[in-house]
């Protein structure tokens, strides 16, 4: 083989190694938007005869109801929201709230303990049992697997 053939060969693969991939580029580029996007302080919960503003570290879990969803709120308020909880979770996502199950969207700070077992439950702070299901469980434990 030429020297200089030699040469080009391993230029080529050093230039290969250093630059990026198309894949890594988008992925760089979708971490940097959702480490960029703001997080909510309050959120505006659409009520029958209105709105009410509540501060996001106040809400404790929120559970779907067919077409509405209930914000539990620390001190006992319930708030029944004349939306469905996939658009409250698009709302509040980024922020400490986790998607357990189809039926709830738990605030992770408000998490008291969770309980091993028959797939697994959290019991929040008001004293509420939230199961997990299955498919988002490892997704939960790995919130936690960081400390």
């Amino acid at each position: 083989m030429d020297p200089e053939d030699l040469k080009e060969t391993i230029r080529r693969i050093e230039e290969k190694k250093t630059s990026p991939s198309k894949e890594q580029v988008e992925l760089l580029f979708q971490n940097i938007k959702q480490a960029t996007k703001p997080v909510a302080q309050r959120i505006a919960l659409t009520t029958g005869d209105g709105m009410i503003f509540v501060p996001t570290q106040d809400i404790i879990y929120c559970t779907a109801e067919s077409n509405y969803t209930c914000v539990v709120l620390t001190g006992g308020k319930k708030i029944l929201v004349s939306k469905v909880l996939k658009e409250i979770d698009e709302t509040l996502s980024g922020s400490d709230f986790f998607r357990v199950h189809n039926s709830y969207l738990i605030n992770l700070n408000h998490i008291k303990k969770y309980v091993r077992g028959e797939g697994g439950y959290i019991i929040m702070d008001d004293g509420a049992n939230i199961s997990i299901s299955r498919s988002k469980r490892q997704e939960f434990m790995d919130q936690f697997s960081k400390f």
